[in-house]
């Protein structure tokens, strides 16, 4: 599943996490998702074994947080996400989350990096462009040059 509808388009299935785990509109910090422990939903998600979410940077904290208090409470768990493995993708440096006139201190406040989550999460990178022409030397330069001014 993905963040935002277009890019759900581009999966299989072409679903968002808001559609997913039914995650209200206007989320609070002690929000939970739309579906209770005795749902069809819920049932699924106590057999799923692992969960991709991509572009999480796009999604406002409270709502990877409302999935996780849902799915710790329909696991029984006090686990993050209630023992499931979720591979949260995205990039921190390319995506932010709009917050309608927010300023850039309830925009960082908003984001996943300020969740209690983050502790919990392993981060890791992938440093190949697979899609690069790396025989081309004028265009490798140019990507670690944008991945360069990107870490300024």
């Amino acid at each position: 599943m993905a963040s935002s509808g277009i890019a759900s388009l581009l999966l299989v299935g072409d679903r968002t996490a808001h559609s997913t785990f039914s995650i209200l509109l206007d989320v609070l910090e002690n929000s939970l998702c739309g579906f209770n422990k005795q749902s069809l939903q819920a049932e699924l998600f106590k057999e799923t074994k692992l969960i991709i979410w991509d572009k999480v940077p796009m999604q406002h904290r409270h709502c990877v947080e409302a999935v996780d208090h849902t799915l710790r409470d329909i696991c029984d768990s006090e686990k993050p996400f209630g023992g499931i493995t979720v591979v949260l993708g995205g990039d921190f440096r390319q995506i932010l989350l709009v917050i309608p006139k927010g300023v850039r201190e309830q925009i960082v406040n908003a984001s996943l990096r300020q969740s209690v989550l983050w502790k919990h999460i392993y981060i890791l990178t992938l440093d190949l462009n697979m899609r690069l022409n790396h025989e081309d030397h004028e265009n490798a330069n140019f990507a670690n040059f944008l991945i360069e001014v990107t870490l300024l």
